[in-house]
């Protein structure tokens, strides 16, 4: 009974008229709309305004959160649905807003096996608690122009993969979809360990997730060059998305 009310109240949600605003905040910070055909436009709106409506913003640091602030955001996040019949982040609830990168605190393992505090600036971190923190200023250096970072991907990157909303939708096909994935992280971290130059972040060595984190921003960002210098991670990617940024065609397996 739940969902079938959630699911009613989200088909009503659809049919609003979108804020007129909202075309300003695309040309203004979503370069990326302008790539979209027609069709993935409307899909767009319709998912941003469930996502709206159902996810928590909150301004952090003194920062003064406005509609803006909160339709960038999620024109990025419902980005990554385009392809998927996803779930709007079934167990994201808030995204927490700072001004400036903010100052975290984490316990971490050191080489002697002592646990230690440690103070990191983050610039975005996905938590899989339910929240998607982010710093605003990071935010409007990534999304004026198309260069391969963009700090929206990357942390609702994470989010679906935390959530189980990435690979291939046959799952026969996720074995050979996650053996492409773990060959070309290796290769990553060798040419970032020999101190190479690299067409994906030198980031993404750091770990698996934070690999599959920064291919989405430049799979969305840069599609022909990931097609060109990497053709079978590209192939993954419009497995893992369910659509290619070349064409802007579905991909289904």
């Amino acid at each position: 009974m739940f969902r079938f009310i959630k699911e009613r109240r989200r088909t009503w949600i659809r049919q609003q008229p979108c804020p007129d605003f909202w075309q300003e905040v695309f040309t203004e910070q979503m370069p990326l709309y302008a790539r979209l055909p027609m069709p993935l436009r409307k899909k767009l709106h319709t998912d941003m305004q469930v996502f709206l409506a159902e996810k928590h913003f909150e301004g952090c640091g003194g920062l003064h959160l406005t509609d803006a602030m909160r339709v960038t955001v999620a024109a990025h996040a419902c980005f990554l649905l385009l392809g998927r019949d996803a779930d709007y982040y079934p167990r994201l609830q808030s995204i927490l807003l700072y001004p400036d990168a903010f100052q975290t605190n984490r316990e971490e393992e050191n080489e002697f096996g002592l646990v230690e505090e440690v103070d990191d600036i983050e610039e975005g971190e996905s938590w899989d608690t339910g929240a998607v923190v982010l710093s605003w200023k990071d935010i409007l250096r990534d999304t004026k122009k198309l260069n391969g970072r963009n700090v929206l991907l990357h942390e609702f990157a994470h989010q679906l993969e935390d959530q189980g909303e990435i690979g291939p939708l046959n799952r026969t096909a996720y074995p050979a979809w996650e053996q492409v994935l773990q060959d070309h992280f290796a290769a990553h971290q060798q040419q970032t360990q020999a101190g190479k130059k690299t067409f994906i972040d030198p980031y993404g060595a750091e770990a698996l997730h934070e690999f599959f984190a920064v291919t989405a921003e430049v799979f969305f960002e840069k599609p022909e060059q990931l097609h060109k210098r990497h053709p079978k991670l590209y192939q993954a990617f419009c497995q893992s998305f369910c659509v290619s940024p070349l064409t802007w065609q579905f991909e289904s397996s």
